[in-house]
């Protein structure tokens, strides 16, 4: 099986971001991002989910989670990119694969654009009369899972796909070092438009201690990434 990645390397002194996209996201569709961030000189590897962007088989959890960790081995190993300078990054639903990544893998730190407390709460908005809980394979429960790593949560106060309160939980539910960005004229698909990144800037090259992540082996099929 073949997963499709996409990587600029970072220029000396600079953090990579391994950048977990929304649903059905890609680095085809991410273009005017990953040249603000190109802009400032950090690196950026982002992983097509599987079925998506060329990538290979289906996109569950498990899969993806799976993948993230195999992304992360292979910027260490065959780009050589040490974990000190790997920021997790993610968007949309990308910030649940990212915020599972941080808990197994020694990271800088984490970026979660536009998180959700879990897919669960995001349907309930909609079908709250379901059981949504029992009947979810999916689920990217962030809220029980955001782990002890430096955290910045960027959201806008207008969006109206998951509203801001997911937020405000997952920073209530999160350890120090964390930083909560509201940008009150965001909605989720523009931030960049309102000054994400240069709060996601200014977050990544200050210079506070970052704690360790908590390291948790996991067993990962072999997957081939190509650059």
């Amino acid at each position: 099986m073949k997963l499709i990645g996409w990587y600029l390397p970072a220029r000396r002194g600079k953090p990579t971001l391994l950048y977990f996209t929304g649903n059905s996201g890609s680095a085809a569709n991410r273009a005017r991002k990953i040249e603000a961030i190109a802009a400032t000189g950090h690196g950026v590897f982002m992983l097509n989910y599987r079925r998506f962007g060329g990538s290979q088989g289906w996109p569950t959890e498990a899969n993806n989670i799976a993948d993230a960790v195999a992304a992360h081995a292979y910027l260490q190993k065959e780009l050589a990119v040490a974990p000190r300078n790997i920021v997790a990054y993610g968007e949309s639903l990308g910030t649940g694969v990212a915020t599972r990544l941080a808990l197994q893998r020694p990271v800088k730190a984490l970026v979660l654009e536009a998180p959700f407390t879990s897919v669960v709460d995001v349907g309930r908005q909609v079908w709250w009369f379901l059981p949504l809980r029992l009947v979810m394979t999916d689920q990217y429960r962030i809220i029980d899972r955001i782990g002890s790593v430096k955290v910045l949560i960027v959201h806008g106060a207008r969006d109206s796909l998951i509203p801001v309160n997911h937020a405000r939980a997952v920073y209530a539910a999160a350890n120090e070092p964390k930083t909560l960005a509201i940008l009150r004229r965001g909605d989720h698909n523009n931030l960049y438009d309102h000054g994400a990144w240069a709060k996601v800037e200014a977050f990544l090259d200050t210079g506070e201690k970052v704690r360790p992540a908590v390291v948790r082996p996991v067993y990962v099929e072999p997957v081939a990434l190509a650059s």
